[in-house]
């Protein structure tokens, strides 16, 4: 507790991993998410919500240490899909909450959905719901999975009402991340009638 790390949803075991979240984030700790060993409670993978220097996504960010404690905070659970052995994570507001003038950039991958793959954690593809927030508006809510017909196609969906008022779907069968591959539900509507 003296760090502020703390978790307040339960790990999901799927297979030989026990992945867990943080949350909180009231001192602009770094985020992530991670599988453990079940049975020596060793770390088998660790995926920072917020890119590391070098990686993609870091250029959203000023630096790499603004990026290091940018929060994204991953305290829901993750919704798994055993077809596709992919986890969906949702992540929190970044950090300094209110102060995006201090973090300018998009801020990836606060406020997202991202796909990873449970065995690696590596990301197979990532939506972000609110670029740049400053308003409190993460993408933390549980996100739902569901079939269904759009112009006489089955799909897979992955469906979130963010707390940016918006409730987004769009395919979750993506192999890498677009922003065109997700549309807003008043676009999803209309592709179905």
């Amino acid at each position: 507790m003296k760090a502020e790390y703390f978790a307040a949803t339960s790990p999901i075991v799927i297979g030989n991993h026990v992945i867990v979240g943080l949350s909180g984030d009231a001192l602009d700790i770094p985020a992530w998410l991670e599988s453990r060993d079940p049975e020596t409670g060793s770390i088998q993978w660790k995926w920072y919500t917020t890119p590391r220097a070098g990686e993609p996504g870091i250029e959203t960010w000023p630096d790499a240490f603004t990026a290091e404690h940018g929060g994204g905070m991953p305290w829901q659970p993750v919704t798994y899909d055993p077809q596709l052995n992919l986890i969906y994570v949702t992540t929190g507001n970044p950090n300094p909450v209110y102060r995006g003038d201090l973090r300018k950039g998009s801020n990836l991958y606060t406020a997202s959905i991202v796909a990873l793959n449970p065995e690696n954690g590596k990301m197979a593809w990532y939506f972000q719901s609110s670029p740049h927030d400053t308003h409190d508006w993460d993408a933390a809510q549980v996100p739902v999975l569901f079939d269904m017909n759009i112009n006489g196609r089955p799909r897979k969906l992955v469906a979130q009402a963010s707390r940016n008022g918006f409730f987004s779907a769009g395919s979750y069968e993506w192999k890498q991340p677009s922003d065109e591959d997700l549309h807003r539900i008043a676009e999803l509507v209309q592709g179905c009638q």
